[in-house]
């Protein structure tokens, strides 16, 4: 690779992970360095495990680590009840809560954008109580529609960490290279104080409906997922 002032040459933009063309020379404003290649190995017949078009509603194979480094950090930085933790994008995380004091929420809350695994590069973060499968989008949004009131259940955060990355950055704060963005926390759980006078779900415990699955499987159509 020579120096970049030595030979430099536009190239890209290319499809990034937020399903968008960025990065090359129109991402970083310069020529990008020159590499010199020799050789080339690879496989014959390969399997490739990646998501290739870089669009979110692309098929994604492989296993993310993500949730379970956030989950193993929050219960490091000393948040208890901690049911479960998703990322369905970088943008998107969802952590569910089993609620033991007043504030609960709000601490996982802000310790999702204070953690490594969670600070860089978000968009959302929604909490839901342990009732909610963090995994399943629709229950996720079910729980937002119903326990959330946009006045008092949405907070801001500003001035966090992101990426140049991201689409909606400002171009002025990309030349000045303030890489930041702000976040919304959902708290779309039961009030704390009076989530035992809170209407009761009209659903069967998820115990009990896998238990009929299983039972008439040969015999119903069901899903396959519940």
């Amino acid at each position: 690779m020579p120096p970049p002032e030595q030979e430099s040459r536009n190239e890209g933009p290319f499809g990034e992970w937020p399903g968008y063309y960025s990065g090359g020379s129109i991402g970083t404003g310069k020529p990008q360095p020159v590499i010199r290649i020799k050789a080339i190995y690879h496989r014959n017949d390969p399997i490739l495990i990646n998501q290739a078009p870089q669009w979110w509603g692309a098929p994604t194979h492989g296993l993310s680590q993500r949730s379970g480094v956030l989950w193993d950090q929050l219960e490091a930085a000393g948040i208890p009840g901690i049911a479960g933790v998703y990322f369905h994008t970088a943008y998107m995380i969802v952590i569910a809560v089993k609620q033991m004091y007043s504030g609960h929420v709000k601490q996982a809350g802000m310790a999702a954008l204070s953690c490594i695994g969670g600070a860089r590069n978000g968009r959302y973060v929604v909490i839901v109580d342990e009732d909610i499968d963090p995994t399943k989008i629709k229950e996720v949004v079910w729980a937002m529609q119903t326990r959330v009131d946009p006045a008092s259940d949405i907070q801001i955060a500003d001035g966090c960490w992101s990426t140049p990355l991201d689409p909606r950055m400002p171009p002025e704060k990309r030349a000045n290279r303030d890489f930041t963005n702000s976040r919304a926390i959902f708290y779309a759980v039961r009030p704390f104080h009076w989530k035992d006078q809170y209407p009761i779900v009209a659903r069967v415990e998820r115990d009990r409906m896998q238990q009929v699955v299983d039972k008439y499987r040969g015999i119903l159509p069901f899903p396959t997922s519940i």
